[in-house]
């Protein structure tokens, strides 16, 4: 007849649900804490950068590169804890300034010495 006894029909029929279930609530929460994520880090970018680009526009339409560029470096400054680098690209997609300031405080500095 049937390889598998009753016991073992009914424990599958009542586990397999359960895991099913449970799969499918794990992966709804997983991917919506994602996306949640993503647009809280879009945001707060947004709410970051709209200061620097209001002041950043006087800098550039006065065609004044050493002004923006300061103005890059001290926003990059303070705010470095939530900003890697921060970039202006002209209307071409080049790169027409990029800040100066790093951040040592939260990077591991490896030094290599030759010894001969």
């Amino acid at each position: 007849m049937n390889r598998h006894g009753l016991r073992t029909r009914i424990l599958i029929y009542s586990v397999l649900p359960l895991l099913l279930i449970g799969l499918a609530t794990i992966s709804y929460f997983l991917i919506n804490n994602y996306t949640r994520l993503n647009n809280n880090i879009i945001n707060h970018g947004k709410m970051i950068l709209s200061p620097l680009a209001t002041s950043l526009s006087y800098a550039m339409s006065q065609k004044d590169e050493t002004l923006a560029q300061g103005l890059i470096n001290e926003f990059h400054r303070l705010n470095s804890r939530d900003i890697i680098a921060i970039s202006v690209f002209d209307s071409d997609n080049n790169i027409s300034l990029e800040s100066s300031f790093i951040n040592l405080s939260n990077s591991i500095i490896f030094l290599i010495s030759d010894i001969s």
